[in-house]
C-alpha cells in the first residue's frame, strides 16, 4: 500500500513567488504576513490559479501577457490545454464538503503559511523586522503599576482624533523643500491622512529650482496654518466618503461628524487649534474640544504608535524604487535625471529622491490594510462594510485590549524564536542595529551594509550575515551569543549578546548575489586556488619598517580633535549611505556617550556620523594613510 507524504503547507508555485515578489519588493507594500494576506484575499477572491507546464510556468503569449487574461485556450480534457506544443495543467486537489467530493482547482491565492515562509526567507522582510528593547532574559514578568494603558477611542469615527508630525528626508517638491510630514489618524476606524508640512530649512539641494506657478505656495504659510489646514481636509474627506457612500447605496446620510476630541503635542505648529477650536464650539458645543500631551512623547498621542507604522511604509516605495534601478542599471539602461519604471505610479528623481509623489499612494495603502486591532480594514470600518460596524469595531478593540492585559507576560516569542527552537551555535543571524535619535534622517541604501544614522530611518537588522561560533547560559537562565560575519573580511567576532539582539534567519534565504545563505557562506569561506605570480607582475612597493610605522601610529593614537581636524579638513570621501560626495568639516570628542564624531558635508546638507565609520567608509580615498588601520584597531573611540 503507497504512503503519501504530508507537507505542512502548499509550497509557492513560480507564478506566486513572482506575485509576493511583486507586492513586497517591487511595489514596496511593508506589511507583515496577515496584513499582506488579507490584502491579496480581497484582491485575488476566488480566482484560480492558471495552468502550468512541466516546469511550473504559466502560458504567456509573445507579448509577455498571461495567456489566460487574453485569450481562453481551448481545453485537451477537462483540466488540460495545449499551448505552442506543450501541455499545461491546471492543479487540482480532492476537497470533501458536507459528505460529497469533488475535485477543484488551486487557487491564485496562496496560503498563509506559503506567505509566512516567503517573508521568512526574503531578505529585505529580515533586514526591516520589528525589533524587541526590553526583557533580554525573556522571562515572564507581570506588567509594571506604570505600565501604558491600551488607547479606548469613542464609539463614533471622529470621537477622539490623534495628530503628530514625523521627520522625513529632506528633498525638494515643485522647487519647495520638505522634511517633515504629518499624520492624522481617528481612533476607531483607524483612517488615516498624510500631509507633507513645509518648514524653512537651510537645505542646499544643487537641483535648479523650478519656476512652476503655485497658486497655494505652503512656503508663504506658517507651519501652523498648513497643521490646521490639513486637520480640516481630513474631516471633509471622511464626511466626503460617508456622503458619496450614501449616494452611491442609495441609503440615508446621517449628516456630517465632527471631531469630538483632538489629540497633539505642545509643538508650536499646533499652535492655532485652540483658538479655531473655540470658534467652532459656538456652533457645535459638544464637539471640537482639543488636549496637549505633557512633555516629550506620549502613549496618549496614539498617533505618535502611527508614525512608527507610516514610517516603514514609506520607506518601503523608496528601497522599492532602489530595487527597480538596481534592475535597470544591471540591464545596461541608461537612467537620466528622473526614472519611471515599469507600472510604478509616478517619475521619480534619481538624484534626490522626492518622497512628497508617494504620500497619495502610501495614504490609500494605509487605509486599506487589514488593521490588527479593529479586525478589518479602516475604510471598510469607516463605511460599516461587510458587517463591520462602529460597534462591532469598537468592541474588538476593547476586548483585544482587556485580552492583552490580562495574565500578561512579556517577551515571551521574539522574532524568529519559538520555545521550541531557540538559537544555538552555527545558527545564522542578524544583528539588531540601535539607533540614536538624532535628527538627521536619510533613506536606507540597498547596497550599503553601514547603519544609517537617523531617527528611526536605519534598518532593524543588519545586512550583514553572522553565524554563531558560541553560546553561554547564564545562572538565571538567560543565554548569549558570541558570533562572527560569515564573510571573513568583514571584521571581527561580536559578542556576547543578548536574544534581542540576534535574529535568527533561514539558511535557506536568497540573497542578492543569487545564492542562499548557506552557499554564501561556502563560497566566502572556501580555499583559494594556489595561483602562482607571474614574472611580468610589477614589484610590491617598498612597506615602511616597523619602527617608523609603529611611530606614525603611536603619534595618530595621541592626536586630538584639533589636530585630526588639520589633518583632514576639507578632505573628501564617498558616503556608502547614500553614494554621495561628501566633504569633511571638523572632528571632535563630545562625550563619553557619543565619543569621537565626525561632520561632514554634501549636497544636501550638513550631519555627523562616528569618527571610526568615517575613516572605514574612506579606505580607498588618496588621503587614507596606511597606519590608519592599525590606529581603528588600537584606537577606544568611545
Amino acid at each position: 500500500m503507497s504512503t503519501q507524504t504530508q507537507i505542512p503547507f502548499l509550497p509557492l508555485t513560480n507564478f506566486q513567488q513572482e506575485l509576493l515578489y511583486d507586492y513586497v519588493r517591487k511595489s514596496g507594500y511593508s506589511e507583515g504576513v496577515e496584513k499582506l494576506y488579507n490584502r491579496l484575499k480581497r484582491e485575488l477572491g476566488n480566482k484560480e490559479h492558471y495552468a502550468m507546464n512541466s516546469k511550473g510556468e504559466i502560458a504567456k503569449t509573445d507579448d509577455g501577457e498571461i495567456l489566460e487574461e487574453t485569450d481562453k485556450p481551448e481545453m485537451h480534457d477537462e483540466h488540460t490545454y495545449i499551448y505552442k506544443g506543450e501541455e499545461y495543467t491546471y492543479q487540482t486537489r480532492q476537497v470533501t464538503r458536507k459528505g460529497a467530493t469533488k475535485e477543484t482547482r488551486r487557487l491564485l491565492l496562496p496560503s498563509k503559511r506559503a506567505v509566512q515562509d516567503f517573508f521568512r526567507k526574503d531578505e529585505m522582510t529580515q533586514i526591516d523586522r520589528n525589533t524587541v528593547r526590553k526583557n533580554a532574559g525573556g522571562h515572564p514578568k507581570p506588567p509594571p503599576s506604570t505600565g501604558l494603558k491600551p488607547m479606548i477611542p469613542g464609539k463614533k469615527p471622529l470621537s477622539n482624533v490623534f495628530l503628530d508630525m514625523m521627520r522625513m528626508p529632506r528633498t525638494v517638491h515643485n522647487g519647495k523643500e520638505f522634511s517633515w510630514l504629518l499624520v492624522i489618524i481617528d481612533g476607531l476606524t483607524r483612517m488615516i491622512l498624510l500631509k507633507e508640512i513645509h518648514l524653512n530649512t537651510e537645505l542646499s539641494t544643487g537641483i535648479k529650482r523650478k519656476t512652476t506657478q503655485d497658486d497655494e505656495d505652503v512656503s508663504k504659510k506658517t507651519a501652523s496654518a498648513q497643521v490646521y489646514k490639513a486637520f480640516t481636509e481630513f474631516q471633509r474627506k471622511i464626511n466626503d466618503v460617508r456622503k458619496h457612500h450614501a449616494d452611491k447605496t442609495k441609503a440615508s446620510y446621517s449628516g456630517d461628524l465632527h471631531v469630538k476630541l483632538l489629540v497633539s503635542d505642545r509643538g508650536g505648529e499646533n499652535s492655532l487649534f485652540p483658538k479655531k477650536f473655540k470658534e467652532l464650539q459656538e456652533k457645535h458645543k459638544d464637539s471640537y474640544n482639543v488636549s496637549f500631551t505633557p512633555f516629550g512623547r506620549s502613549n496618549y498621542n496614539f498617533a505618535e504608535t502611527a508614525v512608527r507604522i507610516v514610517r516603514r511604509y514609506m520607506f518601503a516605495v523608496n528601497r522599492a524604487f532602489q530595487e527597480r534601478v538596481n534592475e535597470a542599471t544591471e540591464k545596461g539602461v541608461k537612467l537620466g535625471k528622473t526614472f519611471t519604471p515599469e507600472s510604478w505610479h509616478t517619475s521619480q528623481s534619481t538624484q534626490l529622491y522626492d518622497w512628497v509623489k508617494d504620500v497619495k499612494l502610501v495614504n490609500g495603502r494605509l487605509n486599506t490594510r487589514t488593521e490588527e486591532a479593529i479586525g478589518c480594514a479602516p475604510i471598510q470600518a469607516l463605511l460599516e462594510l461587510d458587517g463591520h460596524t462602529h460597534a462591532s469595531v469598537h468592541k474588538r478593540i476593547v476586548d483585544r485590549a482587556e485580552k492583552k492585559w490580562s495574565k500578561v507576560k512579556h517577551n515571551l516569542r521574539l522574532p524568529a524564536f519559538s520555545p521550541t527552537s531557540p538559537a544555538k551555535k552555527d545558527d545564522y543571524v542578524r544583528l539588531r542595529y540601535y539607533k540614536p535619535g538624532d535628527m538627521g534622517v536619510v533613506f536606507p541604501q540597498l547596497n550599503s551594509t553601514r547603519k544609517v544614522h537617523g531617527k528611526s530611518a536605519s534598518n532593524n537588522w543588519s545586512t550583514r550575515i553572522y553565524k554563531i561560533i558560541k553560546v553561554r547560559v547564564l545562572a538565571a537562565g538567560a543565554r548569549t551569543f558570541l558570533v562572527q560575519p560569515i564573510d571573513p573580511n568583514d571584521g571581527k567576532n561580536i559578542g556576547w549578546l543578548d536574544r534581542t539582539q540576534i535574529l535568527k534567519i533561514d539558511p535557506a534565504t536568497k540573497l542578492r548575489t543569487g545564492r542562499t545563505i548557506a552557499e554564501e557562506d561556502q563560497v566566502l569561506n572556501s580555499e583559494p586556488p594556489d595561483e602562482s605570480e607571474s614574472e611580468d607582475e610589477a614589484p610590491l612597493p617598498k612597506r615602511k619598517t616597523r619602527s617608523k610605522k609603529e611611530k606614525r601610529v603611536n603619534q595618530l593614537l595621541k592626536q586630538s580633535a584639533k589636530d585630526w581636524t588639520r589633518a583632514l579638513k576639507n578632505k573628501e570621501f564617498t558616503n556608502e549611505i547614500d553614494g554621495a560626495r561628501s566633504t569633511i568639516e571638523r572632528i571632535e570628542y563630545r562625550d563619553s556617550k557619543f565619543g569621537w564624531v565626525a561632520a561632514y558635508k554634501d549636497n544636501t546638507g550638513k550631519y555627523d556620523m562616528e569618527f571610526d565609520e568615517l575613516l572605514e567608509m574612506s579606505k580607498g580615498e588618496p588621503w587614507f594613510e596606511d597606519e590608519y588601520h592599525d590606529f581603528l584597531r588600537l584606537k577606544k573611540f568611545r
